[in-house]
C-alpha cells in the first residue's frame, strides 16, 4: 500500500517494491515546474541506502526493473535507443558507458531472445569536449536512423542533498541535464520521448561553503562527497545494467542474465 498526496500541479505517493522504499512524483503544471525548478514529468526515486554497502542487490535490481518497466511500457514492441552519457575514460563520470558495456543487446538479439522491444540499440556518444559535436544533435540523428520510439538515458547526476549522495537511483521523463554545458535534453529538444536513469554520485556545493571549507572543486563547483565512491559506482553499474536487462528481456531471470554476462 502506498501513501498519496495531491497538490495543485503535483501528485506524490510512495510504495514499497521488493523491500525498497520508492517515491513517485508527477509534476503536471508549468507553474509547479517553475516553482520546483524542474521540468514537468514523472519522477521516481528508489531509496537504496549507501550503494557501496548494498547487501541485497537482487532486490534492488528487481525493484529498479519494475519501476523502469512502468516508464517504458507505452513503447513496447517498438524500437528503443539506450544512451550512456559520460566520458568512458573518466571512471568517476563513466556510469553511462559502463552500464552499456554490461548490456549484451547484440548477443541477445542474435540468440533470438524474446524481448520487450522490436530492436534495442546502444550508443555511448562521449562528451562534446571529445567529439566537438553537440550531444543533442548526435543523439537526435542516431535516434532517427534507428527509428527509435523512445530514448533511455543513463547518467551520473549531481545533488545538493548530502543524504542523497550515492543512496538513490532515480528515473524521470523530465529530461537530462548535461553536466558541463548545462543543456537540458528533453522530448521537445530531441523530438521523441525520453526516460532518464540517474545515480546521484556528486554533491553540489555552494560557492560560499566552498570558500569557507577550502574545498578543491572543478570549475563547476562540484566535488565527490566520499573517497569510497568507487564502490558506489560499481554497485550502481551492476544494479542499473541488470535492471535494464530484466526490463528488456523479462523472460530471462537473474541467473540466466549472469550466465550471459560470464560469456561476454
Amino acid at each position: 500500500m502506498g501513501t498519496n498526496r495531491h497538490y495543485d500541479g503535483l501528485e506524490c505517493h510512495q510504495e514499497t517494491i521488493h523491500g525498497l522504499e520508492v517515491s513517485f512524483t508527477n509534476i503536471t503544471t508549468l507553474a509547479m515546474a517553475r516553482h520546483l525548478n524542474s521540468p514537468m514529468g514523472q519522477y521516481v526515486s528508489i531509496d537504496t541506502g549507501r550503494l557501496g554497502k548494498l547487501k541485497d542487490r537482487d532486490s534492488a535490481i528487481e525493484c529498479f526493473a519494475e519501476c523502469l518497466t512502468r516508464f517504458l511500457e507505452p513503447f513496447r514492441g517498438q524500437n528503443l535507443l539506450v544512451v550512456g552519457i559520460g566520458n568512458a575514460d573518466d571512471f568517476f563520470g563513466s556510469l553511462g558507458p559502463q552500464v552499456l558495456r554490461h548490456i549484451p543487446a547484440y548477443l541477445l538479439s542474435e540468440a533470438g531472445a524474446s524481448g520487450m522491444f522490436k530492436t534495442v540499440s546502444l550508443i555511448a556518444p562521449g562528451t562534446n569536449a571529445q567529439t566537438n559535436i553537440d550531444t543533442d544533435k548526435l543523439i537526435s540523428g542516431i535516434a532517427q536512423t534507428v527509428g527509435a520510439a523512445c530514448v533511455l538515458f543513463i547518467n551520473v547526476s549531481v545533488t545538493t542533498s548530502l543524504e542523497d549522495v550515492s543512496s538513490l537511483i532515480s528515473l524521470s521523463t523530465g529530461g537530462l541535464k548535461l553536466i558541463g554545458s548545462g543543456k537540458l535534453l528533453t522530448e521537445e529538444e530531441l523530438g521523441l520521448p525520453v526516460v532518464t536513469v540517474n545515480a546521484p554520485l556528486f554533491l553540489s556545493i555552494p560557492p560560499k561553503t566552498v570558500n569557507m571549507l577550502h574545498i578543491r572543486v572543478d570549475k563547476e563547483g562540484v566535488c565527490f562527497a566520499d573517497t569510497n565512491v568507487t564502490a558506489d559506482i560499481k554497485c550502481a553499474v551492476h544494479v542499473i545494467s541488470n535492471g535494464i536487462l530484466r526490463t528488456l528481456y523479462p523472460e530471462l531471470g537473474l541467473a540466466e542474465l549472469r550466465e550471459i554476462a560470464e560469456i561476454m
